[in-house]
Protein backbone atom coordinates (compact mmCIF):
# COMPACT_ATOMS: atom_id res chain seq x y z
CA UNK A 1 0.00 0.00 0.00
CA UNK A 2 3.06 2.30 0.78
CA UNK A 3 3.35 3.00 -3.23
CA UNK A 4 -0.04 2.63 -3.78
CA UNK A 5 -2.46 5.71 -5.50
CA UNK A 6 -3.95 6.48 -1.98
CA UNK A 7 -0.54 6.64 -0.37
CA UNK A 8 0.41 9.11 -3.24
CA UNK A 9 -3.47 10.75 -2.80
CA UNK A 10 -2.13 11.64 0.49
CA UNK A 11 1.35 12.70 0.07
CA UNK A 12 0.12 15.25 -2.35
CA UNK A 13 -2.31 16.24 0.36
CA UNK A 14 -0.07 16.72 2.75
CA UNK A 15 2.43 18.83 0.56
CA UNK A 16 -0.62 20.61 -0.72
CA UNK A 17 -1.42 22.01 2.85
CA UNK A 18 2.13 21.91 3.68
CA UNK A 19 2.16 25.05 0.64
CA UNK A 20 -1.59 26.07 0.77
CA UNK A 21 -2.95 26.02 4.15
CA UNK A 22 -6.38 23.95 4.78
CA UNK A 23 -7.89 26.69 3.52
CA UNK A 24 -6.06 27.50 -0.14
CA UNK A 25 -5.81 23.26 -0.06
CA UNK A 26 -9.80 23.13 0.62
CA UNK A 27 -9.92 26.41 -2.75
CA UNK A 28 -8.42 24.06 -4.63
CA UNK A 29 -10.29 21.01 -4.31
CA UNK A 30 -13.35 22.22 -4.74
CA UNK A 31 -12.50 24.46 -8.17
CA UNK A 32 -11.17 21.25 -9.60
CA UNK A 33 -14.32 19.56 -8.19
CA UNK A 34 -16.39 22.14 -9.81
CA UNK A 35 -14.85 21.46 -13.25
CA UNK A 36 -15.42 18.11 -13.18
CA UNK A 37 -19.11 19.02 -13.04
CA UNK A 38 -18.97 21.15 -15.33
CA UNK A 39 -17.44 19.25 -17.80
CA UNK A 40 -19.70 16.12 -17.24
CA UNK A 41 -22.83 18.21 -17.40
CA UNK A 42 -21.67 20.87 -20.13
CA UNK A 43 -18.26 19.57 -21.96
CA UNK A 44 -16.37 22.68 -21.04
CA UNK A 45 -15.49 24.35 -17.72
CA UNK A 46 -16.77 28.00 -17.49
CA UNK A 47 -12.96 29.36 -18.49
CA UNK A 48 -13.01 27.38 -21.20
CA UNK A 49 -15.89 28.64 -22.78
CA UNK A 50 -14.86 32.33 -21.34
CA UNK A 51 -11.64 31.83 -23.23
CA UNK A 52 -13.31 30.35 -26.73
CA UNK A 53 -15.52 33.53 -26.80
CA UNK A 54 -12.56 36.03 -26.39
CA UNK A 55 -12.13 38.05 -29.33
CA UNK A 56 -10.02 36.83 -32.52
CA UNK A 57 -7.73 39.35 -33.96
CA UNK A 58 -7.02 39.90 -37.25
CA UNK A 59 -3.64 37.43 -38.18
CA UNK A 60 -2.29 40.38 -40.56
CA UNK A 61 0.01 43.51 -39.64
CA UNK A 62 0.45 46.48 -41.48
CA UNK A 63 3.38 47.25 -43.44
CA UNK A 64 5.45 45.64 -45.97
CA UNK A 65 5.88 41.83 -44.73
CA UNK A 66 10.00 42.30 -44.67
CA UNK A 67 9.02 44.37 -41.77
CA UNK A 68 7.15 41.29 -39.55
CA UNK A 69 9.91 40.31 -36.80
CA UNK A 70 11.00 36.63 -37.73
CA UNK A 71 10.06 35.12 -34.64
CA UNK A 72 12.24 31.79 -33.52
CA UNK A 73 10.74 29.24 -30.94
CA UNK A 74 13.31 27.48 -29.30
CA UNK A 75 12.38 23.79 -28.43
CA UNK A 76 14.68 22.11 -26.29
CA UNK A 77 14.35 18.06 -25.32
CA UNK A 78 15.39 15.04 -23.96
CA UNK A 79 13.85 11.88 -23.87
CA UNK A 80 10.16 13.72 -25.09
CA UNK A 81 6.81 11.60 -24.87
CA UNK A 82 6.85 11.54 -28.76
CA UNK A 83 2.98 12.40 -28.51
CA UNK A 84 3.44 15.75 -26.03
CA UNK A 85 6.30 16.46 -28.84
CA UNK A 86 3.75 16.19 -31.91
CA UNK A 87 1.41 18.46 -29.84
CA UNK A 88 3.97 21.00 -29.03
CA UNK A 89 5.26 21.49 -32.78
CA UNK A 90 1.71 20.92 -34.05
CA UNK A 91 0.92 24.50 -32.17
CA UNK A 92 4.08 25.90 -33.85
CA UNK A 93 2.44 25.13 -37.81
CA UNK A 94 -1.22 25.81 -37.02
CA UNK A 95 0.09 29.65 -35.47
CA UNK A 96 -1.92 31.99 -37.29
CA UNK A 97 1.05 33.90 -38.04
CA UNK A 98 3.47 32.16 -40.30
CA UNK A 99 6.41 33.85 -40.06
CA UNK A 100 8.27 31.78 -37.90
CA UNK A 101 11.08 29.35 -37.37
CA UNK A 102 11.13 25.99 -34.95
CA UNK A 103 14.30 24.96 -33.36
CA UNK A 104 14.39 21.92 -31.64
CA UNK A 105 17.15 20.70 -29.90
CA UNK A 106 17.64 17.33 -28.70
CA UNK A 107 19.50 17.05 -25.66
CA UNK A 108 20.69 13.12 -26.68
CA UNK A 109 18.18 11.39 -25.91
CA UNK A 110 18.61 7.77 -25.49
CA UNK A 111 15.86 6.52 -27.00
CA UNK A 112 16.11 5.04 -30.83
CA UNK A 113 12.63 6.51 -31.62
CA UNK A 114 13.11 9.97 -31.10
CA UNK A 115 16.15 9.89 -33.12
CA UNK A 116 14.17 8.67 -35.67
CA UNK A 117 12.14 11.31 -34.98
CA UNK A 118 14.30 14.22 -35.67
CA UNK A 119 15.44 12.56 -38.89
CA UNK A 120 11.83 12.24 -40.45
CA UNK A 121 10.55 16.37 -38.83
CA UNK A 122 13.28 17.93 -40.13
CA UNK A 123 12.17 17.61 -43.93
CA UNK A 124 8.86 18.14 -43.75
CA UNK A 125 8.89 22.26 -43.20
CA UNK A 126 11.81 24.04 -44.44
CA UNK A 127 10.98 26.44 -41.75
CA UNK A 128 11.45 23.27 -38.80
CA UNK A 129 15.34 22.12 -38.04
CA UNK A 130 16.49 19.78 -35.57
CA UNK A 131 19.77 18.58 -34.73
CA UNK A 132 20.62 16.13 -31.85
CA UNK A 133 23.03 16.53 -29.76
CA UNK A 134 25.77 14.14 -28.96
CA UNK A 135 26.25 14.45 -25.57
CA UNK A 136 23.86 15.31 -22.79
CA UNK A 137 24.06 19.34 -21.75
CA UNK A 138 21.43 20.15 -19.80
CA UNK A 139 18.49 22.43 -20.58
CA UNK A 140 20.74 25.55 -20.82
CA UNK A 141 22.95 24.38 -22.64
CA UNK A 142 20.13 22.53 -25.57
CA UNK A 143 18.54 25.85 -25.05
CA UNK A 144 22.08 28.06 -26.07
CA UNK A 145 22.20 25.06 -29.17
CA UNK A 146 18.38 26.28 -29.98
CA UNK A 147 19.78 29.90 -30.04
CA UNK A 148 22.75 29.08 -32.51
CA UNK A 149 19.77 28.33 -34.90
CA UNK A 150 17.49 31.14 -34.86
CA UNK A 151 17.87 33.83 -37.00
CA UNK A 152 15.27 35.67 -35.93
CA UNK A 153 15.82 38.60 -34.23
CA UNK A 154 13.18 37.54 -30.92
CA UNK A 155 12.98 33.95 -30.07
CA UNK A 156 9.91 32.23 -27.97
CA UNK A 157 10.85 29.24 -25.57
CA UNK A 158 8.38 26.40 -25.76
CA UNK A 159 8.79 23.70 -23.83
CA UNK A 160 8.49 19.99 -25.70
CA UNK A 161 5.07 18.69 -24.00
CA UNK A 162 2.89 22.58 -23.88
CA UNK A 163 1.28 24.07 -26.62
CA UNK A 164 0.37 27.71 -28.03
CA UNK A 165 -2.46 29.46 -28.45
CA UNK A 166 -3.01 29.54 -31.99
CA UNK A 167 -2.43 33.55 -32.41
CA UNK A 168 0.31 33.49 -29.52
CA UNK A 169 3.07 34.55 -32.09
CA UNK A 170 0.83 36.88 -34.04
CA UNK A 171 -0.14 38.49 -30.59
CA UNK A 172 3.56 39.10 -29.97
CA UNK A 173 4.65 39.69 -32.71
CA UNK A 174 1.94 43.19 -32.82
CA UNK A 175 3.06 43.96 -29.79
CA UNK A 176 7.07 43.66 -30.84
CA UNK A 177 5.87 45.92 -33.75
CA UNK A 178 4.19 49.11 -31.23
CA UNK A 179 6.08 48.56 -28.44
CA UNK A 180 9.53 48.03 -29.57
CA UNK A 181 9.83 46.13 -26.07
CA UNK A 182 13.48 43.64 -25.44
CA UNK A 183 11.28 41.45 -23.73
CA UNK A 184 7.72 40.45 -23.98
CA UNK A 185 5.73 37.96 -21.66
CA UNK A 186 1.69 36.69 -21.75
CA UNK A 187 -0.76 35.22 -19.78
CA UNK A 188 -0.74 31.38 -19.36
CA UNK A 189 -2.70 28.47 -18.07
CA UNK A 190 -2.64 24.64 -17.26
CA UNK A 191 -3.64 22.00 -19.83
CA UNK A 192 -4.05 18.16 -18.99
CA UNK A 193 -3.37 15.28 -20.67
CA UNK A 194 -7.25 14.99 -22.33
CA UNK A 195 -6.84 18.92 -23.56
CA UNK A 196 -8.60 20.62 -20.85
CA UNK A 197 -7.59 23.92 -19.50
CA UNK A 198 -7.73 25.16 -16.64
CA UNK A 199 -6.01 27.45 -13.73
CA UNK A 200 -5.17 30.63 -15.45
CA UNK A 201 -2.32 33.02 -14.91
CA UNK A 202 -2.99 36.40 -15.07
CA UNK A 203 -0.30 38.76 -14.56
CA UNK A 204 0.58 42.22 -13.23
CA UNK A 205 2.48 44.20 -16.20
CA UNK A 206 6.38 44.16 -15.54
CA UNK A 207 6.91 44.93 -11.70
CA UNK A 208 10.21 45.11 -10.44
CA UNK A 209 9.47 43.64 -6.86
CA UNK A 210 7.25 40.98 -7.94
CA UNK A 211 9.88 39.74 -9.87
CA UNK A 212 11.92 39.03 -7.54
CA UNK A 213 8.61 37.27 -5.51
CA UNK A 214 7.69 34.95 -8.38
CA UNK A 215 8.63 33.99 -11.94
CA UNK A 216 5.68 35.72 -13.37
CA UNK A 217 7.04 36.06 -16.73
CA UNK A 218 7.72 32.71 -17.49
CA UNK A 219 5.19 31.45 -20.02
CA UNK A 220 4.97 32.56 -22.84
CA UNK A 221 8.47 34.45 -22.88
CA UNK A 222 9.62 36.12 -26.06
CA UNK A 223 13.19 37.44 -26.03
CA UNK A 224 15.27 39.91 -27.92
CA UNK A 225 18.18 37.76 -29.29
CA UNK A 226 21.30 39.92 -29.97
CA UNK A 227 20.55 41.26 -25.88
CA UNK A 228 20.12 37.21 -25.34
CA UNK A 229 23.65 36.43 -27.20
CA UNK A 230 25.26 39.82 -25.28
CA UNK A 231 24.49 38.74 -21.82
CA UNK A 232 26.43 35.30 -22.37
CA UNK A 233 22.82 33.49 -22.87
CA UNK A 234 21.22 30.66 -20.62
CA UNK A 235 23.40 29.86 -17.56
CA UNK A 236 23.84 25.97 -16.66
CA UNK A 237 24.54 26.64 -13.06
CA UNK A 238 20.62 27.90 -13.11
CA UNK A 239 19.37 24.79 -14.92
CA UNK A 240 15.64 24.11 -13.88
CA UNK A 241 15.26 28.27 -13.10
CA UNK A 242 17.42 29.15 -16.40
CA UNK A 243 14.86 31.65 -18.29
CA UNK A 244 14.00 32.95 -14.57
CA UNK A 245 17.37 33.59 -14.43
CA UNK A 246 17.76 35.16 -17.69
CA UNK A 247 14.66 37.34 -17.28
CA UNK A 248 16.31 38.88 -14.12
CA UNK A 249 19.60 39.48 -16.31
CA UNK A 250 17.14 41.49 -18.86
CA UNK A 251 15.26 42.94 -16.23
CA UNK A 252 19.00 45.02 -14.80
CA UNK A 253 19.62 45.59 -18.45
CA UNK A 254 16.40 47.09 -19.80
CA UNK A 255 13.32 48.77 -19.15
CA UNK A 256 11.44 47.71 -22.22
CA UNK A 257 9.83 44.92 -20.79
CA UNK A 258 5.99 44.51 -21.87
CA UNK A 259 3.28 42.23 -20.88
CA UNK A 260 0.65 40.98 -23.22
CA UNK A 261 -2.69 39.98 -21.30
CA UNK A 262 -3.82 37.49 -23.40
CA UNK A 263 -3.69 33.85 -22.54
CA UNK A 264 -1.12 32.60 -25.20
CA UNK A 265 0.69 29.44 -23.23
CA UNK A 266 -0.79 26.19 -22.26
CA UNK A 267 1.57 24.45 -19.99
CA UNK A 268 1.04 20.79 -19.86
CA UNK A 269 0.25 19.06 -16.74
CA UNK A 270 2.21 15.43 -17.13
CA UNK A 271 3.07 13.75 -14.17
CA UNK A 272 6.58 14.99 -12.86
CA UNK A 273 6.04 18.61 -13.89
CA UNK A 274 6.13 21.67 -12.36
CA UNK A 275 2.52 22.90 -13.45
CA UNK A 276 1.25 20.15 -11.46
CA UNK A 277 -0.70 22.30 -8.26
CA UNK A 278 -0.78 19.36 -6.23
CA UNK A 279 2.96 17.65 -6.71
CA UNK A 280 6.31 18.58 -5.38
CA UNK A 281 8.32 17.96 -8.59
CA UNK A 282 11.84 19.07 -9.70
CA UNK A 283 12.72 20.84 -5.98
CA UNK A 284 16.05 21.91 -7.67
CA UNK A 285 14.48 23.91 -9.37
CA UNK A 286 13.16 26.34 -6.72
CA UNK A 287 16.75 26.20 -5.46
CA UNK A 288 18.06 27.55 -8.20
CA UNK A 289 15.38 30.14 -8.58
CA UNK A 290 16.20 31.80 -5.36
CA UNK A 291 20.18 31.42 -6.55
CA UNK A 292 19.03 33.41 -9.44
CA UNK A 293 16.93 36.07 -7.02
CA UNK A 294 20.60 36.68 -5.46
CA UNK A 295 22.66 36.58 -8.53
CA UNK A 296 20.22 39.55 -9.07
CA UNK A 297 21.02 41.10 -5.84
CA UNK A 298 24.82 41.00 -6.14
CA UNK A 299 24.53 42.50 -9.56
CA UNK A 300 23.14 45.66 -8.61
CA UNK A 301 24.52 45.53 -5.49
CA UNK A 302 21.89 45.44 -3.09
CA UNK A 303 22.37 43.21 0.00
CA UNK A 304 19.54 41.19 1.03
CA UNK A 305 18.65 37.60 2.09
CA UNK A 306 16.83 35.07 -0.14
CA UNK A 307 14.47 32.87 1.02
CA UNK A 308 10.97 30.88 0.66
CA UNK A 309 8.17 33.18 0.20
CA UNK A 310 4.32 31.65 1.07
CA UNK A 311 3.82 28.76 -1.24
CA UNK A 312 5.70 26.87 -3.82
CA UNK A 313 7.50 28.99 -6.46
CA UNK A 314 7.26 32.41 -4.08
CA UNK A 315 10.20 33.96 -2.50
CA UNK A 316 10.97 36.71 -0.01
CA UNK A 317 14.14 38.78 -0.40
CA UNK A 318 14.56 39.69 3.19
CA UNK A 319 16.38 43.13 3.37
CA UNK A 320 18.03 44.92 6.20
CA UNK A 321 17.67 48.43 7.00
CA UNK A 322 21.59 50.65 7.05
CA UNK A 323 23.06 50.44 10.61
CA UNK A 324 22.15 53.45 12.24
CA UNK A 325 19.20 54.34 10.37
CA UNK A 326 16.58 55.65 13.18
CA UNK A 327 12.22 55.88 12.44
CA UNK A 328 9.80 58.35 13.57
CA UNK A 329 6.64 57.05 14.29
CA UNK A 330 3.56 59.97 13.82
CA UNK A 331 0.54 57.86 15.60
CA UNK A 332 -2.69 58.40 16.01
CA UNK A 333 -6.36 56.86 17.14
CA UNK A 334 -4.96 55.61 20.64
CA UNK A 335 -2.26 57.99 22.88
CA UNK A 336 -1.74 55.03 25.09
CA UNK A 337 -1.33 52.72 22.08
CA UNK A 338 0.62 54.94 20.08
CA UNK A 339 3.09 55.40 22.77
CA UNK A 340 3.33 52.33 23.79
CA UNK A 341 3.80 50.79 19.69
CA UNK A 342 7.03 52.82 19.90
CA UNK A 343 8.33 51.73 23.11
CA UNK A 344 7.92 48.38 22.10
CA UNK A 345 9.77 49.27 18.43
CA UNK A 346 12.32 52.07 20.22
CA UNK A 347 11.93 54.65 18.39
CA UNK A 348 10.63 58.17 18.71
CA UNK A 349 7.30 59.09 18.17
CA UNK A 350 4.73 62.43 17.34
CA UNK A 351 1.35 61.43 18.65
CA UNK A 352 -1.67 62.98 17.09
CA UNK A 353 -5.09 63.60 19.25
CA UNK A 354 -7.25 62.86 16.16
CA UNK A 355 -9.10 59.78 15.30
CA UNK A 356 -8.49 60.14 11.48
CA UNK A 357 -5.85 62.90 11.02
CA UNK A 358 -6.02 65.39 7.71
CA UNK A 359 -2.79 65.43 5.35
CA UNK A 360 -2.37 68.75 6.95
CA UNK A 361 -1.94 67.56 10.21
CA UNK A 362 0.13 64.84 8.91
CA UNK A 363 2.62 67.06 7.51
CA UNK A 364 2.75 68.97 10.56
CA UNK A 365 3.78 66.13 12.59
CA UNK A 366 6.50 65.15 9.84
CA UNK A 367 8.36 68.80 10.05
CA UNK A 368 8.17 67.58 13.69
CA UNK A 369 10.08 64.36 13.48
CA UNK A 370 13.80 63.40 13.92
CA UNK A 371 14.19 59.87 12.32
CA UNK A 372 15.17 59.31 8.99
CA UNK A 373 12.01 57.25 8.18
CA UNK A 374 8.38 58.53 8.61
CA UNK A 375 6.22 55.52 9.68
CA UNK A 376 2.67 56.89 10.09
CA UNK A 377 0.45 54.30 11.75
CA UNK A 378 -3.01 54.54 12.90
CA UNK A 379 -2.02 53.23 16.80
CA UNK A 380 -5.13 50.89 16.48
CA UNK A 381 -3.26 48.24 14.46
CA UNK A 382 -1.34 45.86 15.85
CA UNK A 383 1.74 44.60 14.45
CA UNK A 384 1.86 41.02 13.68
CA UNK A 385 5.61 40.44 13.63
CA UNK A 386 8.13 42.16 16.44
CA UNK A 387 10.42 43.72 13.19
CA UNK A 388 7.75 45.21 11.04
CA UNK A 389 9.64 48.33 11.46
CA UNK A 390 12.93 47.27 10.95
CA UNK A 391 10.97 45.44 7.75
CA UNK A 392 9.39 48.81 6.55
CA UNK A 393 12.59 50.61 6.88
CA UNK A 394 14.60 48.45 4.90
CA UNK A 395 11.95 49.13 1.99
CA UNK A 396 11.80 52.95 2.57
CA UNK A 397 15.22 53.19 2.53
CA UNK A 398 16.06 51.99 -1.04
CA UNK A 399 16.94 54.97 -2.73
CA UNK A 400 14.75 54.34 -5.70
CA UNK A 401 11.70 54.12 -3.20
CA UNK A 402 8.88 56.35 -2.54
CA UNK A 403 6.72 54.55 -0.04
CA UNK A 404 6.14 51.23 1.50
CA UNK A 405 2.94 50.01 2.61
CA UNK A 406 1.76 46.27 3.99
CA UNK A 407 -1.05 43.94 4.50
CA UNK A 408 -3.93 44.85 7.02
CA UNK A 409 -5.93 42.44 8.32
CA UNK A 410 -8.88 42.01 10.66
CA UNK A 411 -9.98 38.58 12.69
CA UNK A 412 -10.42 35.81 11.16
CA UNK A 413 -7.50 36.48 9.08
CA UNK A 414 -9.14 38.12 6.30
CA UNK A 415 -7.63 40.80 4.72
CA UNK A 416 -8.71 44.14 4.69
CA UNK A 417 -6.26 45.48 2.61
CA UNK A 418 -3.10 44.36 0.43
CA UNK A 419 -2.37 47.53 -2.08
CA UNK A 420 -4.52 49.93 -3.73
CA UNK A 421 -6.00 49.19 -6.85
CA UNK A 422 -6.97 51.79 -9.61
CA UNK A 423 -10.52 51.57 -11.82
CA UNK A 424 -13.66 50.29 -11.29
CA UNK A 425 -16.78 52.75 -10.63
CA UNK A 426 -15.67 54.53 -7.94
CA UNK A 427 -11.86 55.13 -9.35
CA UNK A 428 -9.95 52.95 -6.64
CA UNK A 429 -10.63 50.02 -4.40
CA UNK A 430 -8.90 49.63 -1.43
CA UNK A 431 -10.31 46.50 0.51
CA UNK A 432 -9.69 42.74 -0.67
CA UNK A 433 -12.89 40.88 0.88
CA UNK A 434 -12.17 36.95 0.30
CA UNK A 435 -8.87 36.57 0.45
CA UNK A 436 -7.44 35.29 3.70
CA UNK A 437 -3.67 35.63 5.40
CA UNK A 438 -2.52 32.37 4.85
CA UNK A 439 -3.51 32.43 0.93
CA UNK A 440 -1.14 33.67 -1.18
CA UNK A 441 -3.50 34.94 -3.51
CA UNK A 442 -3.30 34.88 -7.67
CA UNK A 443 0.46 35.70 -8.36
CA UNK A 444 1.32 35.83 -4.71
CA UNK A 445 -1.22 39.06 -4.53
CA UNK A 446 -1.74 39.03 -1.13
CA UNK A 447 1.58 37.07 0.19
CA UNK A 448 4.61 38.72 -1.44
CA UNK A 449 6.51 41.61 -2.05
CA UNK A 450 5.09 43.36 -4.60
CA UNK A 451 4.88 46.75 -6.60
CA UNK A 452 1.24 48.81 -6.57
CA UNK A 453 -0.18 51.98 -7.28
CA UNK A 454 -0.53 53.08 -3.61
CA UNK A 455 -0.53 51.62 -0.26
CA UNK A 456 -3.01 52.28 2.33
CA UNK A 457 -1.70 55.29 5.03
CA UNK A 458 -3.02 53.16 8.25
CA UNK A 459 0.64 52.10 7.68
CA UNK A 460 2.54 53.74 5.51
CA UNK A 461 6.56 54.34 5.65
CA UNK A 462 8.23 56.71 3.43
CA UNK A 463 11.96 58.33 4.31
CA UNK A 464 12.15 61.75 4.87
CA UNK A 465 14.29 62.55 1.53
CA UNK A 466 11.58 61.07 -0.56
CA UNK A 467 9.01 62.82 1.50
CA UNK A 468 10.26 66.33 1.11
CA UNK A 469 10.94 65.68 -2.33
CA UNK A 470 7.73 64.64 -3.26
CA UNK A 471 6.28 67.98 -0.97
CA UNK A 472 4.61 66.01 1.83
CA UNK A 473 0.67 64.50 1.67
CA UNK A 474 -1.45 67.23 -0.42
CA UNK A 475 -2.99 69.47 2.00
CA UNK A 476 -5.87 69.33 -0.54
CA UNK A 477 -7.29 66.67 0.43
CA UNK A 478 -9.20 65.78 4.40
CA UNK A 479 -8.67 62.51 5.70
CA UNK A 480 -8.72 60.15 3.23
CA UNK A 481 -7.06 59.29 -0.44
CA UNK A 482 -3.57 61.36 0.67
CA UNK A 483 -2.11 58.45 1.02
CA UNK A 484 -2.99 57.31 -2.53
CA UNK A 485 -2.25 60.59 -4.23
CA UNK A 486 0.97 59.96 -2.72
CA UNK A 487 1.57 56.49 -4.53
CA UNK A 488 0.64 58.04 -7.83
CA UNK A 489 3.43 61.27 -7.37
CA UNK A 490 6.11 58.66 -6.43
CA UNK A 491 5.41 56.89 -9.82
CA UNK A 492 5.75 60.06 -11.43
CA UNK A 493 8.76 61.12 -9.94
CA UNK A 494 10.63 57.36 -10.62
CA UNK A 495 10.33 56.17 -7.61
CA UNK A 496 8.79 52.66 -6.82
CA UNK A 497 5.84 51.93 -4.56
CA UNK A 498 6.19 48.85 -2.68
CA UNK A 499 3.20 46.80 -1.01
CA UNK A 500 5.27 44.50 1.97
CA UNK A 501 3.22 41.94 3.83
CA UNK A 502 5.98 40.79 6.25
CA UNK A 503 4.85 43.72 8.44
CA UNK A 504 1.42 42.70 8.43
CA UNK A 505 -1.03 44.93 10.96
CA UNK A 506 -3.80 43.46 12.72
CA UNK A 507 -7.35 45.51 12.88
CA UNK A 508 -10.11 45.32 15.44
CA UNK A 509 -12.60 46.76 13.08
CA UNK A 510 -13.99 44.47 10.16
CA UNK A 511 -13.76 47.04 7.55
CA UNK A 512 -11.16 49.98 6.32
CA UNK A 513 -12.88 53.81 6.90
CA UNK A 514 -14.22 54.62 3.66
CA UNK A 515 -12.86 57.92 2.15
CA UNK A 516 -14.84 60.84 1.86
CA UNK A 517 -16.64 61.73 -1.14
CA UNK A 518 -14.67 64.73 -1.83
CA UNK A 519 -11.48 63.37 -1.52
CA UNK A 520 -12.92 60.61 -4.03
CA UNK A 521 -13.73 63.56 -6.47
CA UNK A 522 -10.55 64.97 -5.91
CA UNK A 523 -8.61 62.40 -6.63
CA UNK A 524 -10.21 61.22 -9.83
CA UNK A 525 -10.13 64.99 -11.35
CA UNK A 526 -6.68 64.92 -10.77
CA UNK A 527 -5.96 61.69 -11.72
CA UNK A 528 -8.55 60.24 -13.79
CA UNK A 529 -6.56 59.66 -17.17
CA UNK A 530 -4.30 57.34 -14.42
CA UNK A 531 -7.64 55.20 -13.31
CA UNK A 532 -8.93 55.33 -16.72
CA UNK A 533 -6.13 53.64 -18.58
CA UNK A 534 -6.10 50.78 -15.69
CA UNK A 535 -3.63 49.41 -13.02
CA UNK A 536 -0.76 48.38 -14.60
CA UNK A 537 -0.26 45.72 -11.36
CA UNK A 538 -4.56 44.46 -11.81
CA UNK A 539 -4.94 42.57 -14.52
CA UNK A 540 -7.99 43.59 -17.37
CA UNK A 541 -9.18 39.58 -16.70
CA UNK A 542 -10.05 40.99 -13.02
CA UNK A 543 -13.04 42.44 -11.74
CA UNK A 544 -14.20 44.98 -9.43
CA UNK A 545 -17.94 44.10 -8.30
CA UNK A 546 -16.40 41.37 -6.32
CA UNK A 547 -13.09 40.17 -4.40
CA UNK A 548 -10.89 41.64 -5.69
CA UNK A 549 -7.98 39.70 -7.95
CA UNK A 550 -10.95 37.41 -9.09
CA UNK A 551 -11.12 36.61 -12.68
CA UNK A 552 -14.53 37.66 -14.34
CA UNK A 553 -15.61 35.07 -16.57
CA UNK A 554 -18.70 35.94 -18.27
CA UNK A 555 -19.89 34.39 -21.30
CA UNK A 556 -20.10 35.89 -24.13
CA UNK A 557 -17.70 38.10 -26.62
CA UNK A 558 -15.11 39.76 -24.86
CA UNK A 559 -14.27 43.44 -24.95
CA UNK A 560 -10.94 44.30 -26.48
CA UNK A 561 -8.14 45.05 -23.61
CA UNK A 562 -7.90 48.75 -24.70
CA UNK A 563 -4.39 50.41 -23.60
CA UNK A 564 -2.52 46.53 -23.03
CA UNK A 565 -1.48 45.73 -26.51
Amino acid sequence: MSGGPRSRFFLRLRGSIARRGWWGSLRLAARQAGDMVVRSVRGATRYERWLADRPRVSATLSGPEAEHPLISVLVPSHDPDLHWLERAIGSVRAQSYEKWELCVVDDASGTADVREWLRSRGDRDPRIRCIRLQRNVGISGATNAALELANGPFFALLDHDDELAPHALFEMAAAIRRFDPDLLYSDEDKIDVDGRLRDAAFKPDFSPDWLLSCNFISHLGVFRSALTRELGGFRSEFDGSQDYDLALRFADRSARIHHVPRVLYHWRTVRGSTADPWAEAKPWAYDAARRAIASHLERVGERGEVGDGPGRGFYRVRRFPPVGASATLIAWGDRDRAARLAAAASCDAVILDASRPTASQLNGAAARASGDVLVFVDARLQPSATDWLPELMSQALRSDVGCVGTRISARGNRVLHAGVVLGGAKGIRLERPALFGDEPGPMGASGVIRNASAVSGGCLAVSVMAFRHLGGFDASFGESLHDVDLGLRAWDAGMRVIYDPHAEMRSPRARLPAPAEADVARLIDRWGARIHAGDPYYNPAFGFTGPLFEARLRPGPQPPTAGKL
